[in-house]
């Protein structure tokens, strides 16, 4: 709508009342619930992909968007920065 009025496409934006923002929630897994997590069948990209955000706290949009040039094998290492930001 703000776009629409700053681009003329109406005259003006009507006021809409946002509902606030929840207090934000801290859960972190128990141990058993790590443990039933890893032993479900899935495929393996998704089991490394599981691993990975466990041992790395990465979120994952992280993960999925992690290519080869920022794993470092020699070093043990995986960069999960994109470099934007």
């Amino acid at each position: 709508m703000n776009w629409a009025e700053k681009t003329g496409l109406i005259d003006r934006a009507p006021y809409i009342e946002r509902p606030s923002k929840p207090a934000p929630k801290e859960r972190y897994l128990t141990r058993q619930e790590i443990t039933q997590l890893l032993a479900v069948e899935c495929a393996p990209h998704t089991k490394l992909a599981i691993r990975l955000m466990l041992s790395t706290a990465a979120r994952v949009t992280a993960v999925l968007e992690l290519t080869w040039d920022r794993v470092d094998f020699e070093r043990g290492q995986i960069n999960l920065r994109t470099g934007e930001g």
